[in-house]
């Protein structure tokens, strides 16, 4: 896997995930990170969502708690320009609600403006939005692929693994 940030020439950093298919260039924030939102509110509701498919791999419900972290931690990065403390994201539907309200609140500000948070390059709300939106992309696909793995477990047949 190939993941990481790239400047094509347009003079900030583009978030891009070969093994997902995450491409920040391709985003569209405002659709894209509620859409991702919704498909782990549909995730998190499966029978399954407490199992984790083995013993190194987050359950579903992991993966949404760690989700819910990264909104909060976005949202405080780019509202106050630190990660800590974090904004209290109660749930998936609260979640959704914050970030409609982040993203009206960034619309209107220069999205390449520089946030220094401590790390390798500065962030900038765009950037900020790139990762999150990766971040909760990325784990829908993990949590996909553990149901699929719970569900091979489940029942007899044949397993191929490349």
């Amino acid at each position: 896997m190939s993941y990481g940030w790239r400047d094509f020439g347009t003079g900030h950093l583009d978030e891009v995930c070969d093994e997902c298919g995450f491409d920040s260039r391709c985003a569209e924030f405002d659709v894209d990170l509620r859409t991702a939102i919704a498909a782990l509110c549909h995730l998190a509701g499966d029978s399954r969502a407490g199992s984790r498919p083995e013993p190194g791999t987050w359950s579903a419900d992991e993966y949404v708690a760690h989700c819910l972290d990264q909104v909060g931690e976005a949202i405080s990065v780019i509202d106050n320009g630190r990660p800590e403390p974090k904004a209290v994201v109660s749930g998936l539907e609260d979640a959704d609600h914050q970030v409609k309200s982040l993203l009206s609140r960034v619309a209107g500000t220069d999205s390449h403006r520089q946030i220094d948070v401590g790390g390798p390059f500065p962030a900038s709300p765009a950037w900020m939005l790139a990762h999150l939106l990766h971040d909760l992309e990325h784990h829908v696909l993990d949590i996909r692929r553990g149901y699929a793995k719970l569900g091979l477990e489940r029942v007899a047949g044949r397993t191929i693994e490349r």
